[in-house]
């Protein structure tokens, strides 16, 4: 999305507040199709990024964060340029003024975005875009070959959406994507990761190159294992349908406390019931699913904080090595690889 020549990646909906817009990933239609439980995730702002390329000596943004806290990431190119904390009810203003002595460093063929390119990326959180001063200086959106040619579309629960990274940067669908060079369509949702039928139809209605799918971890306590693989289905036949040659990747559920509880649960059952679904799923050719065992990218139990469920930075640094490695042998094998 293209607003007052800023590039909105990652961005459906502008909804106004005060003399801003609040920067949301899901239209009003899908945040009103999801389960009423936790539909206003829908709303946050995680993996968003503004993006621009400037002349100017100086260019300072206004961000409101309405909900949660995080830190904000400014990134010149693919080099973090500094770091602002945020929390709700705090007006942030970000003060971009590029170091010219960068322009002597010639590396090559290297970067993937270009290095006169701003790019502010948002956290697990809910943002406002209240004023942009260029002081004269044009602001233009990033052109043709200043970004990532293929972008990862990602759709999973909290884990995915980088809650308890440092900064959303480190989160690991993040930190996959920048080792493949890729971009990344962050949709995570914290608690909400219900895959409703408003919800398939507008993952399938995006453009991506590929796909990676972390479900199931927020539906356990609510759904029966016939309504999880019955919602699971419908995804998958949506992104067949809109995109039958992408690649789509679908992972187990990450190793968390019911995994290595001792004894039985509930909830133990129901994740083992989810992953052999997600399994059989992954079998079935219609749905040409390339199946990743969650226990390939979170494979240390260090790698989860203290309530067992989330990953550390660590493990969202790690998580991020081990899946890079796995999307890029099976994307050069053509997208495929085992499946079971």
């Amino acid at each position: 999305m293209i607003y007052h020549n800023l590039e909105l990646h990652n961005v459906e909906a502008l909804r106004p507040y005060g003399g801003g817009v609040i920067l949301q990933r899901f239209p009003e239609r899908v945040r009103c199709g999801m389960e009423k439980r936790r539909n206003f995730r829908a709303a946050d702002s995680p993996g968003v990024e503004i993006r621009f390329a400037s002349d100017a000596y100086c260019v300072e943004l206004v961000l409101q964060c309405l909900f949660g806290e995080g830190n904000i990431s400014v990134f010149r190119g693919p080099h973090l340029f500094a770091v602002y904390p945020a929390a709700g009810g705090q007006t942030v203003t970000l003060h971009l003024e590029p170091n010219e002595e960068w322009k002597a460093a010639d590396f090559g063929d290297r970067p993937v975005w270009a290095r006169n390119l701003w790019r502010i990326q948002l956290p697990p959180a809910q943002f406002a875009l209240c004023h942009v001063e260029d002081y004269g200086s044009p602001l233009r959106p990033p052109a043709e070959g200043e970004r990532p040619a293929k972008t990862l579309l990602a759709y999973g629960s909290s884990i995915t959406h980088g809650c308890y990274a440092g900064n959303n940067s480190l989160s690991y669908i993040q930190h996959a994507a920048a080792r493949l060079g890729w971009d990344v369509r962050n949709l995570g949702l914290s608690g909400a990761c219900y895959c409703e039928p408003a919800m398939a139809d507008f993952l399938a209605e995006l453009s991506w190159d590929a796909a990676y799918l972390e479900l199931g971890i927020n539906m356990r306590p609510f759904f029966s294992a016939e309504e999880f693989q019955s919602r699971v289905e419908h995804l998958l036949v949506r992104l067949r349908e809109s995109h039958p040659d992408k690649p789509v990747f679908l992972t187990t559920i990450y190793p968390n406390l019911e995994t290595y509880r001792r004894g039985d649960s509930p909830l133990k059952r129901r994740e083992e019931a989810y992953n052999r679904i997600l399994r059989e799923l992954a079998c079935r050719e219609e749905f040409g699913v390339s199946l990743i065992e969650g226990t390939e990218v979170l494979d240390d139990p260090c790698c989860l904080g203290a309530d067992l469920i989330h990953p550390n930075d660590y493990g969202h640094v790690r998580m991020g090595e081990n899946l890079a490695a796995i999307l890029k042998e099976r994307l050069d094998s053509g997208g495929k690889g085992e499946s079971v």
